[in-house]
């Protein structure tokens, strides 16, 4: 893909995620006040840890995090998500391809969701995707920079309790590269992962 070509759809993933904020805004108010459940007020604690496939000198790369998230209702089953990890470390191999370091980092993402089921249903079944940026000490991976972007996609079984609160569990697919853009170079961290949530 060309310089050009990245750029544009970086620009149109902007966009596009700026619609979304715009639109989670001015619907947010009424949909509150027609679902007045835990999970639609507040905020959830949320995790998610994995283990690196690409690039092949990264293989055995592994990340966790820890943050809190909130989902938006906007029309009828779609919705977003605002995910928050001030919490984050990456296990990677050094440029040495011989010794391992840990490196903390922090991310922000900006999420469409789409939940199959009733949202005051006992089970749904949710698909996400989203990107939003990553900030580490030191380069992720030791090849690439300390700025990234932080792409995610996923799929998750939610539950709700008697309380109304729900509990989660689902795959998330994760991919931390700069583009090209807010680096030289851009080999980037792949990874598969488990991530769990509970509602505040």
């Amino acid at each position: 893909m060309s310089g050009y070509a990245r750029a544009a759809m970086t620009r149109g993933s902007a966009i596009l995620l700026g619609a979304l904020v715009g639109a989670t805004l001015a619907f947010d108010a009424p949909l509150l006040a027609q679902d007045q459940t835990p999970s639609a007020r507040g905020w959830r604690v949320q995790g998610e840890g994995g283990q690196a496939f690409a690039p092949a000198s990264q293989r055995f790369a592994e990340f966790a995090g820890a943050g809190l998230a909130r989902d938006f209702r906007l029309v009828s089953h779609l919705g977003g998500a605002v995910e928050l990890y001030p919490l984050l470390a990456i296990h990677q191999t050094r440029e040495d391809h011989l010794s391992r370091e840990t490196v903390p980092a922090v991310a922000a993402a900006l999420l469409v969701t789409f939940t199959i089921g009733p949202p005051a249903g006992a089970w749904n079944v949710r698909m996400d995707a989203g990107s939003g940026l990553f900030y580490a000490t030191h380069r992720v991976p030791a090849q690439g920079s300390r700025a990234n972007f932080f792409d995610q996609g996923g799929l998750w079984l939610l539950h709700r309790l008697a309380s109304g609160r729900r509990v989660r569990a689902g795959y998330r697919y994760v991919h931390i590269s700069n583009l090209s853009l807010l680096g030289d170079i851009n080999p980037g961290l792949t990874f598969h992962a488990l991530a769990l949530g509970l509602d505040l």
